[in-house]
């Protein structure tokens, strides 16, 4: 008996390495695949709305851009700029704190509005729009399928990707950089405010130091 048990443990721990590698390698597969998924899904989207432009037709219905526009883009200000805001407030608040310990809090202005439109505004408006707008698409379009919608729009000749998908991309991606925008500055007024109220520093040395950092 002790043999055979020793002589399993030695099995196990020869089969341990292989068996590593292959769940590894599984790992890495479906994430591959997850990825050429994803870019074909977008590839094929735009296939097939460039070839409805060459052809001298319209992709999509011009109120079906507008209506998913206005869904990602002016019902998402609010929440938008009221995290940016809160945001800024608590990074100015903290990085004022240990700068001021140096005397060197006037550097508060440009630190958080150079992080801000450079890395965190475009960062935050994204992680708003994916939890927001993401989940409420994707829950919509998975609806359609399951009730078989999107077969019948196939049935009908139309392309569901560039009839169902396109505009969404479209206004998510014209939509972006405005929301980025409007993040920027909801976190700068509050970095304003905040310089203001706990370091002293006036409104015009704020635009001053602003606009020496850009």
């Amino acid at each position: 008996m002790a043999d055979e048990k020793q002589e399993s443990t030695e099995e196990a721990l020869v089969a341990a390495p292989v068996i590593m590698l292959q769940e590894i390698g599984e790992v890495w597969t479906n994430f591959l695949r997850d990825v050429g998924s994803m870019f074909w899904f977008i590839a094929q989207t735009f296939q097939e709305t460039f070839e409805r432009l060459r052809e001298g037709r319209v992709p999509f219905r011009a109120a079906s851009f507008f209506r998913h526009a206005e869904r990602a883009g002016v019902d998402s200000v609010p929440l938008v700029a009221l995290v940016s805001f809160f945001l800024g407030l608590t990074m100015a608040l903290l990085t004022g704190y240990q700068l001021q310990r140096f005397g060197t809090e006037r550097l508060v202005p440009g630190l958080v509005s150079i992080a801000f439109t450079r890395e965190l505004g475009p960062l935050i408006t994204g992680i708003m729009l994916a939890a927001r707008i993401g989940a409420a698409f994707t829950a919509e379009l998975g609806t359609m399928t399951v009730s078989e919608e999107v077969e019948a729009i196939e049935a009908m000749g139309i392309g569901p990707l560039r009839f169902l998908v396109a505009p969404r991309m479209l206004a998510l991606f014209f939509l972006m950089p405005c929301l980025s925008t409007i993040s920027n500055i909801s976190a700068i007024l509050a970095t304003s405010l905040i310089s203001k109220a706990y370091f002293g520093t006036p409104s015009p040395t704020f635009s001053i130091s602003f606009a020496i950092r850009f």
